[in-house]
């Protein structure tokens, strides 16, 4: 008795795993067949060129339902169509490109190779359009830099027309200023910078012959200036000194003082006055103190 209840019992498991087993079976089965029914309705749709609904398709097959099916390369081919339809011409071209659809309908390979030309040509061209774009924005760019340097530099000379030579403006705009042109004759002496020697060029700015403004200049730069403006405005005699200075230091050299020292106010003056008649400042400051 008991031996047939076991017995029983076995072939009931046996029956029943078997049946889970065809249950399994049949499901997959199903799936495989749902997958295959789900993945032929999107080529026709795609043959319909209908990309949208054929990519709400494409997106029932799971990953793990991919197997031979190219659905991935399907789902990029309607995106591509997608994208071009939105004229974003960049994504459709990079997602077509590689595309090589192999188990797909002869029509839908056929439009694909027809897609992929159409796409790629007209990528060219948007490449040589934007080329042509970026070349005229960085003209049009160069252009305004080009102009507001020019406004730049207007209104600064229009600035510096109103000034006198000042310390650290540009030797290069020595003729710009309220002064004008300095004389055509420049002075030259030797300016120690760091143990280095350089020239610096003296510029005079004459009323008549009076001298009424210098400008010392080194390494381009202004770097000192001597303004006599309102001596000579007020008629003070060592104006009047400085604009005879070298017709009288040609003339007497019998004098005492054949430079007129005694007619300057301050050693500097008389000095680049007087600068190549001496072998350097200190020369110059003696016989300027000499004289007094």
């Amino acid at each position: 008795m008991k031996k047939n209840l076991k017995r029983s019992i076995l072939v009931c498991v046996v029956l029943l795993v078997a049946a889970l087993f065809v249950a399994a079976w049949m499901d997959e089965r199903q799936r495989e067949t749902e997958v295959r029914v789900t993945y032929q309705e999107a080529e026709e749709l795609i043959e319909q060129e209908l990309y949208e609904e054929a990519e709400e398709f494409l997106e029932q097959i799971s990953e793990k339902d991919y197997s031979d099916l190219e659905t991935k390369e399907l789902l990029a081919l309607c995106e591509s169509h997608m994208s071009y339809d939105s004229d974003d011409i960049t994504t459709a071209y990079s997602m077509v490109n590689s595309l090589e659809l192999q188990n797909v309908s002869a029509e839908i390979q056929e439009k694909l190779e027809s897609y992929k030309e159409q796409v790629t040509a007209e990528y060219e061209v948007y490449l040589e359009e934007q080329a042509i774009a970026e070349s005229e924005a960085e003209e049009q760019k160069k252009k305004e830099q080009e102009e507001q340097a020019a406004a730049k530099e207007k209104s600064f000379l229009e600035s510096l027309s109103k000034k006198v030579p000042y310390v650290g403006m540009s030797e290069t705009y020595i003729s710009k200023t309220s002064l004008g042109e300095p004389s055509s004759t420049v002075r030259h002496n030797t300016e120690m910078i760091s143990g280095q020697a350089y020239t610096a060029n003296l510029y005079d700015f004459k009323s008549g012959n009076t001298t009424i403004f210098t400008a010392r200049c080194v390494q381009g730069k202004v770097i000192q200036v001597w303004d006599n403006r309102d001596k000579v405005s007020s008629g003070s005699s060592s104006s009047s000194a400085r604009s005879s200075s070298k017709s009288s230091s040609s003339g007497s050299s019998s004098s005492k003082d054949e430079y007129n020292a005694s007619d300057y106010d301050d050693p500097e003056e008389f000095y680049y006055d007087h600068y190549d008649d001496f072998d350097g400042y200190e020369d110059a400051e003696t016989y300027w103190e000499d004289a007094q």
